[in-house]
């Protein structure tokens, strides 16, 4: 895992192991992993409580994502949410899928810049 982007709330990584181009210089498949913080993990359980048995939530850590970003059209989308405990056991998968427009300022826009600087040194 390679460090992207680090702020005082949480830190993010990527698996250099899955970075690759797809289809296109400026499409980039990734997988994510997001520290989360306790506020990240009440959000969390709070948006799935209905759909999932949530008592064991507040041992989640962090969320690895898979992700594909188009840095022409600043969207992406993310799926196979998977979240673990510090002992890096699985605690929940959810498996739906999320498209999101990247602001050019914003924290993801950050990290998938860093993501790409890596790419094209590597």
């Amino acid at each position: 895992w390679q460090l992207a982007y680090k702020n005082n709330v949480t830190s993010f990584y990527f698996d250099t192991n899955t970075v690759k181009t797809v289809g296109s210089p400026d499409i980039l498949n990734a997988d994510l992993k997001m520290e989360l913080s306790k506020i990240a993990i009440q959000e969390l359980t709070d948006k799935y409580k209905d759909k999932y048995d949530t008592t064991n939530w507040n041992k989640i850590r962090y969320e690895i994502t898979s992700t594909v970003y188009n840095q022409t059209s600043k969207t992406v989308v993310s799926r196979n949410h998977r979240f673990f405990d510090s002992s890096n056991n699985l605690v929940v998968a959810i498996d739906n899928e999320e498209k999101a427009i990247v602001s050019t300022d914003s924290t993801e826009s950050k990290i998938y810049t860093a993501i790409f600087e890596w790419l094209y040194e590597n």
